[in-house]
C-alpha cells in the first residue's frame, strides 16, 4: 500500500504523469494547480491521510490562515461528499454486529480488503441498515477493484463507494479549487 501511496503522490509532483482516471482537463487543472508548493503540500498531506490505517480521529491540516484540525469524517466528508456526521470504521466485521445506539448514524468504511466477505453476508448487513436508517459509504484502499457486493452494500444503502483512484481525482478537485 505504501508503494501505490508513492506512485499516486509521484503522480501529483512530478506533473508530467498523472493516473489514467484523470481527464484531459483535470489533468491539466492539476498541474497548474499543484505548481503551486502549499497546494501540493495539501494534497499530499490530505492524500496520505484518507489511505492511513486504522483512520485517525482529528486530522491536523495545513490552511492558508493556519494550521486547523478537523475529526476524519469531517474531511472525508468535505473531500468525498459523505456526512460529516459519519461513524468511521476501518473493519468490514464490524458492519456484522451494527448496535441500536447508530440507528440513523451514516457509516463510512475505510479498509484494504474484504477478508471473508460474502454476497449472503452483504445481504445480511444490508437489512439490518436498513432497519436501523444507516447508510454506509465505503473507501477501499486496495489496489484490487471493489467488489459488487461491496458496491452493492453502499448503493442499497444510500451510501457510495469509492476506490483509490477516486481519492486522488476528488482530493486533487478540492485542492484546485480554492
Amino acid at each position: 500500500m505504501l508503494l501505490l501511496r508513492r506512485l499516486f503522490l509521484g503522480c501529483f509532483l512530478t506533473f508530467g504523469f498523472m493516473p489514467q482516471a484523470f481527464s484531459d482537463p483535470e489533468r491539466e487543472m492539476a498541474e497548474r494547480c499543484l505548481k503551486d508548493a502549499n497546494k501540493r503540500e495539501q494534497s499530499s498531506q490530505i492524500l496520505a491521510f484518507m489511505t492511513s490505517l486504522p483512520t485517525p480521529p482529528v486530522v491536523p491540516l495545513q490552511e492558508p490562515e493556519g494550521l486547523h484540525y478537523q475529526t476524519s469524517s469531517a474531511v472525508f466528508g468535505r473531500i468525498l461528499g459523505t456526512s460529516a456526521q459519519a461513524t468511521v470504521l476501518n473493519d468490514i466485521e464490524e458492519l456484522r454486529f451494527l448496535p441500536y445506539t447508530l440507528t440513523g448514524t451514516p457509516l463510512l468504511l475505510v479498509i484494504r480488503s474484504a477478508g471473508a466477505w460474502t454476497p449472503e453476508k452483504a445481504r445480511k448487513v444490508v437489512s439490518v441498515a436498513k432497519t436501523q436508517e444507516n447508510s454506509i459509504s465505503i473507501v477501499w484502499l486496495s489496489e484490487m477493484r471493489l467488489t459488487p457486493s461491496l458496491k452493492a452494500l453502499a448503493v442499497e444503502t444510500g451510501g457510495r463507494a469509492f476506490e483509490m483512484r477516486d481519492l486522488n481525482r476528488l482530493v486533487l478537485r478540492h485542492v484546485c479549487s480554492r
